[in-house]
């Protein structure tokens, strides 16, 4: 007797588990369409994005986020901006609390060629930048992000 029993009360429980792993699997396939929206909506102006790293202020934390913006369309130039970005815990989309353009790499009809992100202990974003001019005058420079908005930015060899 306990193993009919047994077995009626297996089909109701499979039955429930499957409607639960088909849901899941669809949320799956949601999520995994986010990451598509996502590519597919970037502006065609971002040239490149370097994020991670950590900050914390006052009651928010987030990573950091670099990016070089071109435009321009006979004399193609780049600028580099630098975001704060934290969760929205209403919308679980991560927003940009803080945006601030690194105004010493921008250069007059200039391109930025390279850049690289490294975190001193996760807390600080170091880029190295190196922009190029149209007349192919080469500028480098260290900028520091720093969690409390500010940065700095430092010419190197």
């Amino acid at each position: 007797m306990f193993n009919q029993a047994n077995r009626n009360f297996k089909a109701p429980i499979a039955f429930i588990l499957f409607l639960i792993m088909g849901a899941m699997n669809g949320q799956i396939a949601l999520a995994q369409e986010g990451f598509k929206d996502a590519a597919l909506n970037t502006p065609s102006g971002v040239h490149r994005v370097e994020a991670g790293g950590y900050w914390f202020r006052n009651d928010a934390e987030g990573f950091y986020r670099a990016i070089i913006v071109s435009g321009g369309i006979e004399h193609v130039q780049h600028r580099l901006y630098v975001q704060w970005l934290a969760l929205d815990t209403k919308t679980n989309e991560y927003v940009a609390l803080a945006t601030r353009e690194i105004v010493e790499t921008n250069l007059p009809q200039g391109l930025i060629t390279s850049m690289k992100a490294d975190f001193d202990d996760l807390e600080t974003m170091v880029l190295n930048v190196s922009s190029t001019t149209r007349d192919e005058i080469k500028h480098k420079f260290t900028i520091r992000v720093l969690a409390d908005g500010s940065y700095t930015a430092t010419p190197r060899n």
